[in-house]
């Protein structure tokens, strides 16, 4: 059952063709239809960032956030995909967020099959960065900026602006806000439930 799972999720990832006949990689997180698919089409492209020694659960648990982000380039703002650079700045991070440092990430563009560079900042009253899963050896190794404490703090304190545009959201307890600039800033933000 499995093979034949990681053997569709692999055909459904092959290319397609454009309207004027180019060969177009359809996006791994648009293409996968549940975790079964999305943990397998990682497993084919990446076996060595995602080991097929990884329990289905912890795989699951670290790769949430990235591909919630992943999910929302995609279905929102797929633009993003075409940039050399993105920014991720995640408000009201806590210890899933973290997770192995914020090293997970860096698969967003896999996942929206794009060849740009993600740096990830994670700020948070409650922010555990040193919170490492089963999958550490496994997770990548470029690790996210963390700042434990509010944006506040956070605004006052770092070097580091938002663009003007940016207007910061205080978190409820249940939600957590995360805010996407690229390299031309321009941001865009999301509100996405926990």
């Amino acid at each position: 059952m499995l093979r034949r799972t990681l053997k569709r999720a692999a055909d459904a990832l092959t290319s397609r063709r454009s309207e004027d006949g180019a060969l177009v990689p359809k996006p791994m997180i648009a293409e996968c239809t549940s975790w079964d698919e999305l943990l397998g089409a990682l497993l084919g492209q990446a076996p060595r960032v995602l080991s097929a020694r990884i329990p289905h659960k912890v795989a699951q648990g670290v790769l949430a956030a990235p591909a919630a982000i992943a999910r929302w380039i995609i279905e929102c703002s797929p633009e993003l995909v075409r940039r050399d650079v993105l920014e991720i700045m995640i408000v009201g991070a806590e210890r899933l967020d973290a997770v192995d440092q914020g090293r997970w990430y860096q698969l967003i563009p896999l996942l929206v099959g794009a060849n740009m560079l993600i740096r990830v900042t994670l700020v948070g009253d409650r922010l555990d960065a040193n919170f490492a899963s089963p999958a550490i050896a496994d997770a990548p190794r470029t690790v996210a900026s963390c700042y434990r404490g509010s944006l506040a703090q956070f605004l006052t304190s770092s070097a580091v602006r938002p663009p003007a545009g940016l207007q910061p959201l205080m978190p409820r307890r249940t939600s957590c806000f995360y805010f996407i600039q690229d390299c031309k800033n321009i941001a865009l933000g999301c509100r996405i439930r926990v």
